[in-house]
């Protein structure tokens, strides 16, 4: 566990706090916050085993980057409580 990030994380009050945090440029948080959201999405389809199609929308790299950190360290702070299984 990286208190250090996690510590971090949770004081951050502004935009720019959190842009710093992901090591982005401002402008891009801002882009990523407020544009539209088809241009952050990749959509296609896959087969399913019974013939029909499941529907994919995958994020572009830029926005996969900051996701993921944002799951890294929301995965150090959220702590499920003991009854849940799954979804987690």
């Amino acid at each position: 566990m990286d208190c250090d990030k996690t510590s971090r994380f949770l004081a951050i009050k502004t935009r720019e706090e959190l842009a710093e945090f992901l090591e982005i440029k401002d402008a891009s948080l801002r882009y990523f916050l407020y544009c539209d959201k088809e241009d952050l999405y990749r959509s296609f389809q896959i087969p399913k085993r019974n013939g029909k199609f499941r529907s994919i929308s995958a994020p572009c790299k830029n926005l996969r980057n900051v996701q993921q950190k944002l799951l890294d360290v929301l995965n150090e702070i959220y702590i499920a409580k003991i009854c849940v299984y799954g979804f987690v």
